[in-house]
């Protein structure tokens, strides 16, 4: 309940600050905006039907939910608890009988609550009358939310040891905008780098998710898959990030401790 009630309150706090969620959605739509005309302006100059085995609405569907999965998966969790590590206010959070993890997740979760119900009902829409399938998806959604949020918490650790953790936010969004697939599908790249990436975390929660929302149906065995990897990633990156945690707490310098 303790857990219900903090996701309740990242809901309230996101009317709260509507002006960030509309300045990152501005600023999301416009970057969405620009890759729909590069590709447009591809196919046109190609005078071809498809690109890579891609219709140019295929692709069009790729880059808009790989977009409204980058206004989900924000740096918010790593920042929240490096700021609650540099203040001290980690010390607090200690005393309470709460999982800091699944305080954190819940926050997140109630931030993000609307854009998550719009995503579950798009994917509901694009693959109805898939059935069972269509389940499975939402679950596979659900736990990529999860498995980002434990990315970020486990970079959040971090803070630890760093005295500054801005510098991380470009190179983080580098690699989420390349390993994620946000400018184009992941399997346009030459094989070895596809093989390379289509397993990795940043690409599991965002390229892979939005194929199995577009492709579901044709290739189930992959939905098994990446549902399956991404549900592994998890369980590790929890444990690993229960260590560096523990780690870090030996070295903690908090304000009043």
């Amino acid at each position: 309940m303790k857990y219900v009630s903090n996701l309740v309150l990242g809901f309230q706090n996101s009317l709260v600050y509507r002006a960030n969620f509309f300045i990152s959605l501005v600023t999301r739509l416009l970057q969405v905006g620009l890759s729909l005309l590069m590709w447009r302006a591809l196919y046109l100059e190609s005078g071809q039907n498809t690109i890579h085995g891609y219709s140019q609405t295929h692709m069009m569907q790729y880059l808009i939910l790989t977009g409204l999965l980058s206004l989900i998966f924000t740096f918010e969790p790593l920042f929240r608890l490096a700021r609650q590590i540099k203040t001290g206010k980690i010390s607090t959070l200690l005393l309470r009988p709460i999982n800091l993890n699944l305080e954190s997740l819940s926050n997140f979760v109630g931030a993000k609550l609307v854009l998550i119900i719009l995503l579950g009902v798009l994917i509901v829409v694009l693959t109805s009358g898939q059935g069972f399938s269509t389940i499975l998806i939402l679950l596979y959604a659900l736990v990529s939310i999860a498995l980002w949020h434990q990315i970020m918490f486990l970079l959040g650790t971090l803070a630890f040891w760093l005295v500054q953790m801005w510098p991380l936010r470009p190179v983080i969004s580098a690699l989420y905008l390349f390993c994620g697939g946000l400018l184009f599908p992941l399997d346009v790249l030459p094989t070895w780098a596809y093989q390379g990436l289509r397993f990795s975390p940043l690409a599991l929660v965002s390229s892979d998710l939005v194929q199995t929302v577009l492709q579901g149906s044709r290739q189930p065995q992959l939905l098994f898959l990446y549902l399956g990897l991404t549900v592994v990633w998890l369980i590790a990156l929890v444990g690993l990030s229960r260590w560096l945690f523990r780690v870090g707490l030996h070295k903690f310098e908090g304000v009043g401790v």
